[in-house]
């Protein structure tokens, strides 16, 4: 898809249906156009929605699987711990923003991982639902 130079780069496209195209633009916005992309639904920053959902997918990939890793597999502390700890200083807003994803999971899940009968693999499982 050509652009003009003033114009966000585009990242990657899809359809979702047979008349509307997606289109994932470099600055961070999602956009839905109709059919001509004449005309396109509005940016997603800036907007402010009611509730926060946890999604490790709007961290950076290692951010998302450093959150992952932390959550499934302790295997370096002899008790849970639900907080990422311990980066160096300049990793600190990447663990900032880990523990807020972390800290938006369902508390009935969040309760149960300390204590998962089955271990890595069942805390493996929850976590991907």
């Amino acid at each position: 898809m050509k652009s003009p130079r003033d114009v966000a780069k585009l990242i990657d496209a899809d359809w979702t249906g047979s008349d509307h195209p997606v289109l994932v633009i470099a600055e961070g916005c999602v956009q839905v156009f109709e059919h001509a992309k004449k005309s396109c639904s509005c940016g997603i920053e800036g907007r402010e929605f009611p509730d926060e959902v946890a999604n490790p997918y709007i961290l950076s990939l290692k951010g998302s699987l450093m959150m992952k890793y932390h959550l499934q597999n302790q295997h370096w502390n002899s008790e849970f711990s639900p907080k990422l700890e311990g980066l160096r200083p300049e990793e600190k807003n990447l663990q900032t923003a880990v523990n807020k994803q972390i800290d938006l999971l369902d508390s009935d899940v969040f309760d149960y991982l300390p204590q998962c009968r089955f271990g890595v693999a069942e805390r493996c499982l929850i976590l991907s639902k």
